[in-house]
């Protein structure tokens, strides 16, 4: 039953009239309807506090044709220990006599802006704590708004939902804590607030509201990973334009502050997009990844309908089993795509699930290029232009990988192989996942559990370009067939043609940091150094890596995802202990049976004000020319955790800094492509990305400096001491803990191989590039792999003497002549 309009608002139609010089009626601006729905009872009240000040000084509010309804549930102040406690910014009370005043409001307010005093007042306020992800919170809240912007003559709605944002998963994350101890902990969060049950109460209150619209104009999702292929289809009958990002969000969010033309509600919805991807929302500096896109619904059922058409020639092709060119080609491409951290990952991860749709379109139509005349070729080129047909504006910030405006959940191989369980749950046998393109997760999951081709009766007939190299493998199981480096202008390339069964390639750099354990005033940290395991097979030497180094991340933490690395290491064999430190992962291409990877010589160091810290710094291309993306992993310590540097160690597990309260987290940022060794040009400020809680699954949002607390850098290492293995160290060599607060400034210097060597006061070492490779089919024990067995490696390495080249030093300090030869040389091995 529609609830009660007042006769006024029926006869007052849909559009402002006026009148022409000749009498004849003029359609004027429309009359928007702007809806908030801001979910703040979580740890983003900062920020939706902050969005809902620029609501209020931004230009639209004001305008006579724009009428703006804001639901606002902040954080419980006894249960949260806030120290600040102050109520909503510029809001009035009802009849706008008075700011609010005295202590915040804790329950939850119905905000209207009334035109009659140009004042955003709190029209309603709810006795009792409401439950933000109940759908009938949300129904309640819509039937109120909608009624009263029917009732002025509202002719166009747009909906802006504002919290956590879970994809597939769904939309919300009131935290609080007596809610949570009623319902108890469960092995994931529990977003109550499905896609299924959003949708829903949108549509209930479409329904039951007297003169409301079928659908609403804009449905727009002020949150992270809501615009899915998942997701999306779940709204597609409740709003005619679909307003979301695909990655993880900054946590000050849209730039509402800058809303100004109201002609229509997309005309709102487009300048959001506008001013988000370009707006720095007085910042000193944009905050990545940022990536917005509008969608218009009415087309996404025949996207969905291309895809599934694509998907069912993919899995034919899979299923044939006999194209090992077109596999390996299909695996590089879901390797090449831009992907981002899913509900299912942590920040920092390698092992990103949501998969950017788009950008794996083109890395397969350029890594295969499906032949012209065949069904794959024509389906690809068909779900090309649905999906870009879709999109009335989509684009990136400043430092943002390339994204092309939607995800799709698309586990890596390696993953499913080792959680396959999990996936199955969560993906595969998940219909908010599925319900759209079951073909397409069909497809998926056949593909992941597929293996490369045995057979080769028709190798190169699907796909216009090959995967097979004229260079022959020298030994059974050889993955790189002829792995080289070179440097030119300060560039280093590492390149290798690659058997056609290789799933993956990675390349990282380091030093070798063994002389630093025996160093004066290291003690504290020594160990006594042991033999690594050598294995002999045919006649030729490899390491095999053993179960106490090789202790998969991924296989310590069971079910969760965060597996922050794509393998741990040992290495080459040592007649004694050995510390190797990892500088960071290089990014590379495939392309046909080559796979390339280039970067600047250097090693990245974080700088504040107390320290000068080596990190773990992972770099890919941006969706901005001449800049990158870069992530440092980190642990990241609320205030009340209380972490300091002596309370780390070489044994410092990931799990027990779990224990002291750490979160996993990455700083995420920009940074320029012509890097120098005199320094890293950052592009945008460092924004950190943390778990919301100690939890491996809980959602994924941005910390600001504001909430405190302190951050230790994850390095990445291959150690043996004492009979015991090191896969990373907590803090780095040093085990720093640096402050994470807003007057903590941070900068990101590059330093030479030689500087980094005094740096970490070390004399004599050698500096390592290590490409390896997988092919995941033959990998039996990922806690002992075993070259010739699914995994090969090849490395590089130079001796640098620090005292050879520089003579006697007492500080850091860049050299004012080389030694051409030598630095040359080491120019060929460092990136």
């Amino acid at each position: 039953m529609k609830l009660f309009t007042s006769a006024f608002a029926l006869a007052a139609g849909t559009l402002a009239i006026a009148t022409s010089r000749n009498g004849s009626a003029v359609a004027e601006t429309p009359n928007v309807c702007f809806i908030v729905y801001q979910m703040a009872d979580n740890n983003l009240e900062y920020f939706i506090r902050e969005d809902n000040l620029e609501i209020i000084e931004s230009c639209a509010v004001e305008k006579e044709n724009f009428f703006t309804w804001i639901y606002f549930d902040g954080l419980n102040t006894e249960w949260w220990q806030l120290d600040e406690n102050e109520p909503l910014e510029s809001v009035w009370e009802k009849d706008g006599s008075a700011l609010l005043s005295g202590d915040k409001y804790e329950g939850s307010q119905y905000l209207t802006y009334r035109h009659d005093l140009k004042k955003m007042v709190s029209n309603t306020k709810l006795q009792g704590e409401q439950n933000g992800d109940d759908p009938e919170t949300v129904y309640d809240f819509l039937t109120v708004a909608l009624e009263n912007c029917v009732s002025k003559g509202a002719s166009e709605f747009m909906l802006t939902l504002s919290s956590h944002g879970g994809g597939f998963h769904g939309f919300g994350g009131d935290e609080h804590p007596e809610r949570e101890r009623r319902r108890g902990r469960t092995a994931r969060r529990d977003l109550t607030q499905s896609n299924a049950d959003l949708a829903g109460a949108i549509r209930r209150a479409l329904q039951d509201v007297d003169g409301a619209p079928d659908a609403l104009d804009v449905l727009g999702f002020d949150a992270c990973l809501m615009m899915s292929v998942s997701a999306l289809a779940e709204y597609e009958d409740v709003a005619k334009y679909y307003l979301a990002s695909e990655a993880t969000e900054p946590g000050h969010g849209w730039a509402y502050k800058q809303m100004c033309d109201t002609k229509s509600a997309v005309q709102v919805a487009t300048d959001i997009h506008e001013n988000f991807l370009s707006q720095m929302q007085d910042f000193d500096e944009h905050l990545t990844p940022k990536t917005l896109a509008l969608v218009d619904t009415a087309k996404a059922s025949e996207f969905q309908r291309k895809l599934e058409a694509f998907a069912r020639d993919l899995k034919a092709a899979i299923e044939a089993d006999d194209d090992p060119d077109f596999y390996a080609l299909l695996q590089h491409s879901r390797t090449s795509a831009v992907s981002f951290e899913s509900v299912l990952d942590a920040p920092g991860t390698d092992a990103k699930t949501a998969m950017d749709v788009g950008s794996f379109f083109e890395s397969f139509d350029d890594l295969c290029g499906p032949k012209a005349g065949t069904d794959l070729r024509a389906s690809l080129d068909a779900v090309k232009v649905a999906y870009n047909d879709m999109y009335v504006v989509q684009g990136n910030g400043p430092g943002t990988p390339p994204a092309t405006g939607m995800h799709v959940m698309w586990p890596k191989k390696k993953e499913y192989k080792v959680k396959a369980n999990f996936f199955d749950s969560y993906v595969f046998n998940n219909r908010a996942v599925t319900a759209a393109v079951p073909d397409f997760f069909d497809m998926v999951q056949t593909f992941v559990l597929s293996s490369s081709p045995s057979t080769k009766s028709n190798a190169g007939t699907t796909c216009a370009k090959s995967a097979q190299s004229d260079v022959k493998p020298m030994w059974e199981g050889q993955l790189l067939l002829n792995p080289t480096i070179s440097s030119e202008d300060g560039i280093v390339t590492v390149q290798s043609d690659i058997a056609t069964s290789t799933d993956d390639v990675i390349v990282e750099y380091g030093i070798n940091g063994t002389e630093w354990l025996f160093l004066p005033g290291r003690r504290r940290q020594r160990r006594d150094l042991k033999l690594s395991k050598v294995h002999y097979s045919g006649g030729t030497e490899h390491p095999v890596l053993a179960a106490g180094s090789m202790r998969s991340l991924l296989a310590r933490r069971g079910l969760s995802s965060a597996n922050r690395r794509a393998h741990q290491i040992t290495r080459r064999d040592v007649e004694e202990g050995h510390l190797f430190v990892y500088g960071g992962g290089v990014y590379g291409t495939y392309s046909g049976s080559t796979f390339v990877a280039n970067g600047a010589r250097g090693f990245y160091f974080l700088k504040d004000s107390d320290n000068l810290t080596p990190i773990y710094l992972k770099t890919s291309p941006s969706g901005t020319a001449g800049q990158k993306y870069g992530e440092i992993p980190v642990m990241y310590f609320p205030e009340e955790a209380d972490i300091k540097s002596e309370d780390l160690s070489y044994e410092t597990t990931l799990e027990e800094a779990l224990e002291r309260g750490g979160r996993f987290g990455a700083l995420t940022f920009g940074l320029d492509e012509e890097q120098t060794e005199q320094g890293a040009t950052l592009t945008t400020g460092f924004a950190l990305m943390t778990n919301a809680d100690n939890s491996t699954d809980s959602t994924i949002s941005e910390t600001p400096p504001s909430a405190g607390g302190r951050i230790v850098p994850i390095m990445y290492v291959d150690g043996v001491a004492d009979g015991v293995s090191y896969s990373e160290i907590l803090g780095g060599v040093d085990q720093t803990v640096i402050e994470w607060n807003k007057d903590q400034e941070f900068d990101l210097l590059v330093m030479t191989p030689e500087e980094s060597l005094m740096n970490f006061g070390l004399n004599r070492s050698s500096v390592l590039v290590d490409m390896y490779a997988f092919d995941y089919d033959k990998i039996d024990d990922w806690d002992n792999l075993e070259i010739g067995k699914g995994f090969d490696k090849h490395s590089f390495s130079v001796e640098i003497d620090v005292k050879t080249i520089y003579g006697s030093v007492a500080a850091l300090r860049k050299p004012e002549t080389w030694i051409m030869s030598l630095a040359t040389m080491i120019g060929m091995y460092c990136l």
